[in-house]
């Protein structure tokens, strides 16, 4: 199975060459921060077209965190445990009295 990276090299064109200018773009080298600059050294040194393809999967999962939107999600998860914790707590107590 030939992929889009192989074929852009053995026809040495860039990648935004296969992709509709939407689904792609290209960041000229004077663009690149130093930090940029150093996660493309560092892909470039991944051996296997495999990995790459999971470490652009893990960049564009870290790349769509929200962490406001995680703690939403644990600040209503905690609320929903703390009104469990009362209704037990309640029930408990009425038990209690019963008896």
């Amino acid at each position: 199975m030939l992929h889009i990276a192989s074929l852009a090299h053995i026809l040495n064109k860039p990648l935004g060459y296969f992709y509709p200018p939407t689904l792609y773009r290209e960041i000229k080298q004077e663009d690149l921060t130093p930090l940029e600059n150093e996660l493309l050294i560092h892909f470039r040194d991944i051996w296997d077209e495999h990995l790459q393809e999971i470490a652009i999967h893990q960049i564009k999962a870290l790349s769509e965190f929200d962490p406001i939107e995680v703690l939403k999600a644990n600040l209503d998860l905690a609320k929903s445990e703390k009104e469990l914790d009362d209704d037990q707590q309640k029930f408990h107590e009425k038990r209690h009295k019963k008896k």
